[in-house]
Protein backbone atom coordinates (compact mmCIF):
# COMPACT_ATOMS: atom_id res chain seq x y z
CA UNK A 1 0.00 0.00 0.00
CA UNK A 2 1.57 3.51 -1.31
CA UNK A 3 2.17 6.03 1.70
CA UNK A 4 -0.79 8.15 0.29
CA UNK A 5 -3.42 4.92 1.15
CA UNK A 6 -2.06 4.92 4.66
CA UNK A 7 -2.06 8.60 4.86
CA UNK A 8 -5.73 8.61 3.74
CA UNK A 9 -6.42 5.48 6.05
CA UNK A 10 -5.34 7.39 9.49
CA UNK A 11 -6.84 10.49 8.18
CA UNK A 12 -10.14 8.63 8.18
CA UNK A 13 -9.85 7.24 11.31
CA UNK A 14 -8.77 10.26 12.61
CA UNK A 15 -12.46 12.55 11.00
CA UNK A 16 -14.41 9.88 12.72
CA UNK A 17 -13.08 10.11 16.07
CA UNK A 18 -13.35 13.44 15.56
CA UNK A 19 -17.16 13.42 14.52
CA UNK A 20 -17.89 11.33 17.82
CA UNK A 21 -15.93 13.75 20.32
CA UNK A 22 -17.75 14.57 23.26
CA UNK A 23 -19.46 18.45 22.63
CA UNK A 24 -17.91 20.76 25.71
CA UNK A 25 -20.68 22.62 27.51
CA UNK A 26 -20.77 26.08 25.43
CA UNK A 27 -22.23 27.71 28.54
CA UNK A 28 -19.58 26.87 31.17
CA UNK A 29 -17.21 29.96 32.04
CA UNK A 30 -13.15 29.67 32.83
CA UNK A 31 -11.27 31.84 34.53
CA UNK A 32 -8.44 32.91 32.01
CA UNK A 33 -5.44 34.44 33.23
CA UNK A 34 -3.60 33.85 29.79
CA UNK A 35 -0.51 36.60 28.84
CA UNK A 36 0.45 37.69 25.02
CA UNK A 37 2.88 34.89 24.11
CA UNK A 38 3.39 33.19 21.09
CA UNK A 39 0.86 30.99 19.54
CA UNK A 40 1.97 27.31 20.55
CA UNK A 41 2.22 28.58 24.03
CA UNK A 42 -0.65 30.44 24.88
CA UNK A 43 -2.48 27.20 23.38
CA UNK A 44 -1.21 24.70 25.71
CA UNK A 45 -2.11 27.33 28.77
CA UNK A 46 -5.80 27.13 27.02
CA UNK A 47 -6.21 23.61 26.90
CA UNK A 48 -4.35 22.83 30.37
CA UNK A 49 -7.46 25.07 31.92
CA UNK A 50 -10.08 23.71 29.90
CA UNK A 51 -8.86 20.52 28.69
CA UNK A 52 -10.67 20.79 25.32
CA UNK A 53 -8.75 19.11 22.47
CA UNK A 54 -7.42 20.75 20.20
CA UNK A 55 -5.50 20.82 16.10
CA UNK A 56 -3.68 23.47 15.21
CA UNK A 57 -0.79 23.58 12.40
CA UNK A 58 2.76 22.60 14.43
CA UNK A 59 4.74 24.70 12.12
CA UNK A 60 2.86 27.44 13.34
CA UNK A 61 3.41 27.03 17.45
CA UNK A 62 6.24 29.79 17.44
CA UNK A 63 4.11 32.00 15.68
CA UNK A 64 3.41 34.78 17.60
CA UNK A 65 0.68 37.98 17.42
CA UNK A 66 -2.02 36.41 19.95
CA UNK A 67 -3.97 38.33 22.61
CA UNK A 68 -3.85 38.58 26.42
CA UNK A 69 -6.73 36.83 27.67
CA UNK A 70 -7.67 37.77 31.41
CA UNK A 71 -11.39 37.42 32.87
CA UNK A 72 -14.11 34.62 33.25
CA UNK A 73 -14.72 33.43 29.33
CA UNK A 74 -16.93 30.94 27.42
CA UNK A 75 -13.97 28.43 25.77
CA UNK A 76 -15.86 30.27 22.78
CA UNK A 77 -15.38 33.77 24.11
CA UNK A 78 -12.44 33.58 24.93
CA UNK A 79 -10.58 31.92 21.68
CA UNK A 80 -12.06 34.71 19.89
CA UNK A 81 -10.27 37.03 21.84
CA UNK A 82 -7.28 35.05 21.98
CA UNK A 83 -7.42 35.17 18.11
CA UNK A 84 -8.92 38.71 17.59
CA UNK A 85 -6.79 40.93 14.74
CA UNK A 86 -4.12 38.50 14.24
CA UNK A 87 -2.96 36.25 11.22
CA UNK A 88 -4.93 33.13 12.80
CA UNK A 89 -8.89 32.19 12.67
CA UNK A 90 -10.42 29.35 14.64
CA UNK A 91 -12.92 28.31 16.65
CA UNK A 92 -15.41 25.15 17.96
CA UNK A 93 -16.36 22.04 16.00
CA UNK A 94 -19.99 20.48 16.20
CA UNK A 95 -17.79 17.82 17.98
CA UNK A 96 -16.44 20.02 20.83
CA UNK A 97 -12.24 20.26 19.12
CA UNK A 98 -10.64 23.69 18.94
CA UNK A 99 -9.54 23.67 14.93
CA UNK A 100 -6.78 26.71 14.68
CA UNK A 101 -5.29 27.77 11.13
CA UNK A 102 -3.76 30.46 9.44
CA UNK A 103 -5.77 33.22 8.04
CA UNK A 104 -4.37 33.51 4.52
CA UNK A 105 -5.64 36.77 3.26
CA UNK A 106 -3.45 38.46 6.02
CA UNK A 107 -0.52 36.84 5.65
CA UNK A 108 -1.06 36.51 1.43
CA UNK A 109 0.17 32.74 1.10
CA UNK A 110 -0.41 29.44 1.59
CA UNK A 111 0.80 26.65 3.59
CA UNK A 112 2.94 24.53 1.30
CA UNK A 113 1.74 20.98 0.76
CA UNK A 114 5.01 19.53 2.64
CA UNK A 115 3.22 21.57 5.99
CA UNK A 116 0.26 20.39 5.01
CA UNK A 117 0.71 16.78 5.43
CA UNK A 118 2.65 17.50 8.35
CA UNK A 119 0.06 19.24 10.03
CA UNK A 120 -2.45 16.49 8.77
CA UNK A 121 -0.14 14.02 10.76
CA UNK A 122 0.23 16.22 13.95
CA UNK A 123 -3.78 16.89 13.99
CA UNK A 124 -4.74 13.13 13.71
CA UNK A 125 -2.37 12.30 16.51
CA UNK A 126 -3.72 15.65 18.59
CA UNK A 127 -7.08 14.31 18.29
CA UNK A 128 -6.48 11.19 20.38
CA UNK A 129 -6.02 13.65 23.29
CA UNK A 130 -9.46 13.63 23.31
CA UNK A 131 -9.93 12.96 27.60
CA UNK A 132 -14.14 12.42 27.23
CA UNK A 133 -15.87 10.04 23.97
CA UNK A 134 -18.71 9.44 23.05
CA UNK A 135 -18.16 5.45 22.22
CA UNK A 136 -20.52 2.46 21.80
CA UNK A 137 -20.52 -1.23 22.80
CA UNK A 138 -20.61 -4.21 20.62
CA UNK A 139 -24.71 -3.93 20.58
CA UNK A 140 -24.88 -0.75 19.82
CA UNK A 141 -25.36 0.82 23.04
CA UNK A 142 -23.49 4.09 23.96
CA UNK A 143 -21.16 3.70 27.15
CA UNK A 144 -19.92 6.69 28.99
CA UNK A 145 -16.14 6.27 28.66
CA UNK A 146 -13.76 5.01 26.29
CA UNK A 147 -10.04 4.23 27.07
CA UNK A 148 -7.55 3.99 24.62
CA UNK A 149 -4.12 2.21 26.14
CA UNK A 150 -1.02 1.02 24.18
CA UNK A 151 2.91 -0.63 25.11
CA UNK A 152 4.72 1.63 22.59
CA UNK A 153 3.39 5.15 24.84
CA UNK A 154 5.99 6.90 25.86
CA UNK A 155 5.63 7.89 29.81
CA UNK A 156 8.69 9.33 32.18
CA UNK A 157 8.82 8.04 35.73
CA UNK A 158 6.80 10.84 36.98
CA UNK A 159 4.13 9.61 35.06
CA UNK A 160 4.60 5.70 35.68
CA UNK A 161 0.96 4.68 37.42
CA UNK A 162 1.81 4.00 41.02
CA UNK A 163 -0.03 2.22 43.73
CA UNK A 164 -1.29 5.47 45.70
CA UNK A 165 -3.24 6.24 49.12
CA UNK A 166 -4.75 9.20 49.24
CA UNK A 167 -5.82 10.50 53.17
CA UNK A 168 -7.96 13.58 52.82
CA UNK A 169 -8.82 16.02 55.08
CA UNK A 170 -11.95 15.00 55.94
CA UNK A 171 -10.57 11.62 57.06
CA UNK A 172 -7.69 13.28 59.46
CA UNK A 173 -10.24 15.21 61.20
CA UNK A 174 -13.02 11.85 61.95
CA UNK A 175 -9.88 9.76 63.03
CA UNK A 176 -10.06 12.06 66.39
CA UNK A 177 -5.82 12.38 66.75
CA UNK A 178 -3.78 14.96 67.42
CA UNK A 179 -0.88 13.80 65.32
CA UNK A 180 -0.20 13.62 62.23
CA UNK A 181 2.07 10.32 62.43
CA UNK A 182 -0.06 8.47 64.10
CA UNK A 183 -3.39 9.36 61.93
CA UNK A 184 -0.57 8.20 59.15
CA UNK A 185 0.03 4.90 61.01
CA UNK A 186 -3.48 4.05 61.11
CA UNK A 187 -2.87 2.73 57.41
CA UNK A 188 -1.78 -1.36 56.58
CA UNK A 189 0.82 -0.16 54.54
CA UNK A 190 2.58 1.62 57.52
CA UNK A 191 4.42 -0.85 60.14
CA UNK A 192 5.50 -0.03 62.98
CA UNK A 193 7.78 2.62 63.70
CA UNK A 194 8.71 5.41 65.86
CA UNK A 195 5.80 7.38 67.25
CA UNK A 196 3.99 9.33 70.21
CA UNK A 197 4.67 5.53 71.89
CA UNK A 198 8.66 5.06 71.92
CA UNK A 199 9.89 6.38 75.50
CA UNK A 200 12.77 6.05 77.61
CA UNK A 201 15.50 3.40 75.47
CA UNK A 202 14.79 6.07 72.29
CA UNK A 203 17.24 9.21 71.90
CA UNK A 204 13.55 11.05 69.53
CA UNK A 205 11.05 10.40 72.56
CA UNK A 206 8.23 11.67 71.32
CA UNK A 207 9.05 11.92 67.62
CA UNK A 208 6.71 9.94 64.88
CA UNK A 209 8.74 8.47 62.26
CA UNK A 210 7.27 6.66 59.07
CA UNK A 211 8.45 2.93 58.85
CA UNK A 212 6.79 1.89 55.16
CA UNK A 213 6.59 -1.45 54.53
CA UNK A 214 8.47 -2.19 57.75
CA UNK A 215 11.85 -1.48 55.63
CA UNK A 216 12.76 1.25 58.05
CA UNK A 217 12.52 5.03 58.68
CA UNK A 218 15.82 5.47 57.10
CA UNK A 219 14.40 4.13 53.64
CA UNK A 220 10.72 5.88 53.36
CA UNK A 221 10.71 9.54 52.11
CA UNK A 222 8.42 12.32 53.58
CA UNK A 223 7.95 14.71 51.05
CA UNK A 224 6.27 18.03 51.97
CA UNK A 225 4.09 19.57 49.29
CA UNK A 226 6.52 17.32 46.81
CA UNK A 227 9.33 18.70 48.50
CA UNK A 228 11.99 17.71 50.71
CA UNK A 229 12.02 18.31 54.66
CA UNK A 230 14.73 19.40 56.65
CA UNK A 231 15.45 16.48 59.40
CA UNK A 232 13.76 15.82 63.00
CA UNK A 233 16.19 12.91 64.48
CA UNK A 234 19.74 13.03 65.86
CA UNK A 235 20.24 9.60 64.89
CA UNK A 236 19.30 9.60 60.37
CA UNK A 237 17.21 11.78 58.01
CA UNK A 238 13.95 10.83 58.94
CA UNK A 239 11.38 13.55 59.01
CA UNK A 240 8.77 14.29 62.33
CA UNK A 241 5.43 14.32 61.04
CA UNK A 242 4.46 14.77 64.50
CA UNK A 243 5.71 18.58 63.98
CA UNK A 244 3.05 19.25 61.19
CA UNK A 245 -0.35 20.85 62.14
CA UNK A 246 -3.01 18.54 60.77
CA UNK A 247 -5.27 21.15 60.15
CA UNK A 248 -3.09 22.74 57.59
CA UNK A 249 -2.70 19.40 55.87
CA UNK A 250 -5.12 19.07 52.50
CA UNK A 251 -4.41 15.27 51.82
CA UNK A 252 -1.62 13.05 52.28
CA UNK A 253 -0.28 10.66 49.42
CA UNK A 254 1.19 7.03 50.24
CA UNK A 255 3.41 5.63 47.40
CA UNK A 256 4.19 2.05 48.34
CA UNK A 257 5.90 0.68 44.70
CA UNK A 258 9.29 1.17 44.65
CA UNK A 259 9.75 5.35 43.87
CA UNK A 260 14.01 4.91 44.08
CA UNK A 261 14.23 5.42 40.68
CA UNK A 262 12.25 9.20 40.81
CA UNK A 263 12.89 10.15 44.07
CA UNK A 264 16.46 8.49 45.23
CA UNK A 265 17.75 5.81 47.65
CA UNK A 266 15.68 7.40 50.57
CA UNK A 267 12.68 6.00 48.55
CA UNK A 268 13.16 2.61 48.21
CA UNK A 269 10.20 1.22 50.36
CA UNK A 270 8.16 4.38 49.17
CA UNK A 271 7.29 8.56 49.37
CA UNK A 272 4.87 10.01 52.02
CA UNK A 273 3.94 13.02 50.53
CA UNK A 274 1.51 15.75 52.38
CA UNK A 275 -0.45 18.48 50.80
CA UNK A 276 -0.96 21.49 52.35
CA UNK A 277 -3.93 23.72 51.89
CA UNK A 278 -3.09 26.35 48.97
CA UNK A 279 -6.96 27.33 48.13
CA UNK A 280 -8.14 28.15 51.35
CA UNK A 281 -9.60 31.75 52.23
CA UNK A 282 -9.82 33.53 55.63
CA UNK A 283 -9.66 32.19 59.08
CA UNK A 284 -10.40 28.82 60.91
CA UNK A 285 -10.06 27.99 64.29
CA UNK A 286 -10.39 24.39 65.58
CA UNK A 287 -10.32 22.60 69.07
CA UNK A 288 -10.62 19.37 69.97
CA UNK A 289 -10.47 17.25 73.36
CA UNK A 290 -10.16 13.05 73.78
CA UNK A 291 -10.26 10.47 76.39
CA UNK A 292 -10.21 6.70 76.52
CA UNK A 293 -13.18 4.04 77.20
CA UNK A 294 -11.16 3.84 80.20
CA UNK A 295 -11.06 7.58 81.26
CA UNK A 296 -7.36 8.02 80.68
CA UNK A 297 -5.32 8.60 78.64
CA UNK A 298 -6.24 12.47 77.66
CA UNK A 299 -5.51 14.34 74.76
CA UNK A 300 -6.02 17.89 73.83
CA UNK A 301 -5.43 19.93 70.33
CA UNK A 302 -5.81 23.29 69.31
CA UNK A 303 -5.54 24.57 65.53
CA UNK A 304 -5.63 28.41 63.84
CA UNK A 305 -5.51 28.14 60.04
CA UNK A 306 -5.41 31.55 57.89
CA UNK A 307 -5.16 32.43 54.27
CA UNK A 308 -6.04 34.24 51.71
CA UNK A 309 -4.60 35.87 48.20
CA UNK A 310 -2.90 39.34 47.24
CA UNK A 311 -1.83 41.39 44.50
CA UNK A 312 -4.59 40.72 42.29
CA UNK A 313 -5.09 36.62 42.63
CA UNK A 314 -0.75 36.85 41.37
CA UNK A 315 0.38 35.95 45.44
CA UNK A 316 -1.35 33.33 47.86
CA UNK A 317 -0.02 33.33 52.00
CA UNK A 318 -1.49 30.64 54.51
CA UNK A 319 -0.13 29.82 57.76
CA UNK A 320 -1.26 27.01 60.19
CA UNK A 321 -0.27 26.81 64.09
CA UNK A 322 -1.07 24.03 66.36
CA UNK A 323 -1.26 23.21 70.31
CA UNK A 324 -1.00 19.69 71.37
CA UNK A 325 -0.73 17.91 74.62
CA UNK A 326 -0.59 14.02 75.27
CA UNK A 327 -1.56 13.13 78.88
CA UNK A 328 0.80 9.44 79.54
CA UNK A 329 -0.68 5.92 79.18
CA UNK A 330 1.38 3.45 81.43
CA UNK A 331 2.00 -0.02 80.99
CA UNK A 332 0.20 -0.53 84.08
CA UNK A 333 -2.95 0.70 82.82
CA UNK A 334 -3.51 -1.50 81.02
CA UNK A 335 -4.13 -5.63 81.69
CA UNK A 336 -2.73 -6.75 78.12
CA UNK A 337 0.34 -4.74 78.74
CA UNK A 338 1.56 -6.04 81.63
CA UNK A 339 -0.66 -7.87 84.37
CA UNK A 340 0.28 -9.19 87.63
CA UNK A 341 2.19 -11.96 85.87
CA UNK A 342 4.89 -10.80 83.54
CA UNK A 343 7.27 -12.97 81.69
CA UNK A 344 10.49 -12.42 80.27
CA UNK A 345 13.03 -14.34 78.50
CA UNK A 346 16.69 -14.86 80.45
CA UNK A 347 19.41 -16.61 79.60
CA UNK A 348 19.44 -20.18 81.10
CA UNK A 349 22.47 -20.70 83.80
CA UNK A 350 22.10 -24.73 83.65
CA UNK A 351 22.54 -24.50 79.91
CA UNK A 352 26.13 -26.24 78.73
CA UNK A 353 26.25 -26.06 74.99
CA UNK A 354 24.00 -26.07 71.91
CA UNK A 355 24.02 -29.73 71.57
CA UNK A 356 22.99 -30.87 75.71
CA UNK A 357 19.27 -30.34 75.06
CA UNK A 358 18.87 -27.89 77.73
CA UNK A 359 17.01 -24.44 76.65
CA UNK A 360 19.23 -21.68 76.01
CA UNK A 361 16.98 -19.32 77.40
CA UNK A 362 14.17 -19.58 80.02
CA UNK A 363 10.77 -17.81 81.22
CA UNK A 364 10.76 -15.81 84.30
CA UNK A 365 7.69 -14.15 86.38
CA UNK A 366 8.00 -9.83 87.20
CA UNK A 367 11.91 -9.59 85.88
CA UNK A 368 13.56 -6.73 87.90
CA UNK A 369 16.68 -5.10 85.75
CA UNK A 370 18.96 -4.72 88.02
CA UNK A 371 22.26 -3.81 86.31
CA UNK A 372 19.90 -0.19 85.14
CA UNK A 373 18.17 0.02 88.56
CA UNK A 374 17.29 3.29 90.38
CA UNK A 375 19.28 3.17 92.95
CA UNK A 376 23.15 2.68 92.38
CA UNK A 377 24.42 -1.01 92.28
CA UNK A 378 27.79 -2.49 92.49
CA UNK A 379 28.93 -6.40 91.57
CA UNK A 380 32.40 -7.35 93.65
CA UNK A 381 33.37 -10.83 93.35
CA UNK A 382 30.15 -12.56 92.09
CA UNK A 383 27.95 -10.78 94.54
CA UNK A 384 25.58 -7.85 94.13
CA UNK A 385 25.52 -5.21 96.44
CA UNK A 386 22.87 -1.80 96.18
CA UNK A 387 23.66 1.54 97.79
CA UNK A 388 20.30 1.84 99.90
CA UNK A 389 20.74 4.12 102.89
CA UNK A 390 24.22 2.22 102.89
CA UNK A 391 25.72 -0.46 101.41
CA UNK A 392 23.37 -3.72 101.49
CA UNK A 393 24.04 -7.07 99.72
CA UNK A 394 21.26 -8.47 97.49
CA UNK A 395 20.18 -12.03 97.40
CA UNK A 396 20.85 -13.19 93.75
CA UNK A 397 19.91 -16.98 94.19
CA UNK A 398 16.87 -15.55 91.58
CA UNK A 399 18.84 -13.69 89.32
CA UNK A 400 20.34 -13.88 85.95
CA UNK A 401 22.58 -12.72 82.98
CA UNK A 402 25.24 -12.48 85.70
CA UNK A 403 22.85 -10.63 88.18
CA UNK A 404 22.00 -7.97 86.56
CA UNK A 405 17.86 -9.48 85.57
CA UNK A 406 16.13 -10.86 88.78
CA UNK A 407 12.51 -12.75 89.05
CA UNK A 408 11.14 -10.05 91.59
CA UNK A 409 12.09 -7.99 94.05
CA UNK A 410 12.36 -4.95 95.81
CA UNK A 411 15.20 -4.03 93.73
CA UNK A 412 15.77 -2.78 89.87
CA UNK A 413 14.04 -1.56 87.25
CA UNK A 414 10.60 -2.87 86.66
CA UNK A 415 9.40 -2.63 82.96
CA UNK A 416 5.83 -1.52 84.50
CA UNK A 417 7.30 1.18 85.00
CA UNK A 418 7.33 2.37 81.23
CA UNK A 419 5.39 4.16 79.33
CA UNK A 420 2.67 2.91 76.57
CA UNK A 421 2.24 6.43 75.12
CA UNK A 422 4.97 9.30 76.45
CA UNK A 423 3.42 12.03 77.78
CA UNK A 424 4.28 15.39 75.45
CA UNK A 425 3.45 18.87 74.64
CA UNK A 426 4.06 19.88 71.02
CA UNK A 427 3.77 23.53 69.40
CA UNK A 428 3.97 24.11 66.02
CA UNK A 429 3.69 26.00 63.01
CA UNK A 430 4.02 26.23 59.40
CA UNK A 431 3.57 29.25 56.97
CA UNK A 432 4.04 29.75 52.88
CA UNK A 433 3.81 32.28 50.39
CA UNK A 434 3.66 31.99 46.40
CA UNK A 435 4.14 35.13 43.94
CA UNK A 436 3.69 34.73 40.26
CA UNK A 437 6.96 37.08 39.19
CA UNK A 438 6.34 35.85 35.84
CA UNK A 439 4.07 33.71 33.52
CA UNK A 440 5.44 30.14 34.59
CA UNK A 441 7.64 31.44 37.02
CA UNK A 442 6.59 31.92 40.60
CA UNK A 443 8.46 32.56 43.98
CA UNK A 444 7.91 30.11 46.65
CA UNK A 445 8.92 30.64 50.57
CA UNK A 446 8.37 29.00 53.86
CA UNK A 447 8.61 29.34 57.42
CA UNK A 448 8.09 26.21 59.59
CA UNK A 449 9.05 26.14 63.54
CA UNK A 450 8.39 23.18 66.24
CA UNK A 451 9.02 22.40 69.65
CA UNK A 452 7.90 19.75 71.56
CA UNK A 453 8.07 18.72 75.42
CA UNK A 454 8.51 15.02 76.05
CA UNK A 455 8.22 13.50 79.96
CA UNK A 456 9.82 9.78 80.28
CA UNK A 457 8.59 9.14 83.38
CA UNK A 458 5.43 11.11 83.32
Amino acid sequence: MGRIGVFGRVLAAACLFAANAYAQDSERRYDFHIETRTLGRALEAFVELTGAPLIYPQELADEGGVNSVKGKYTVEEALNALLRDSEFSGGLTQGGVIVISLNKTARGAEVSKTKLKRSLFVSAAALFNVSHVMAQDDAGNPVDTMVVTGSRVARTGFDTPTPTTVISSDQIMQTGLVDTGAIVMQNPQISVGLGSTNDTFNRDIGSSFINLRGLGPNRTLVLIDGRRRVSGSREGSQVDLGSIPPGMIESIEIITGGASAVYGADAVSGVVNVKLKKDFEGLEATARAGISQHGDAETYAAFLNGGGQFADGKGYASFGISAQESKALRYVDRDYAFGEDTVSFVNNPANTGPADGIPDRILINNAHTIGSAYEPSFLVAGQRYIYDGGLITYDTSNCYNNGATCAGGPYGYNNKERNLRTPSKVFSAISNISYEVAPDIRFVAGVDFSYAETVTNG
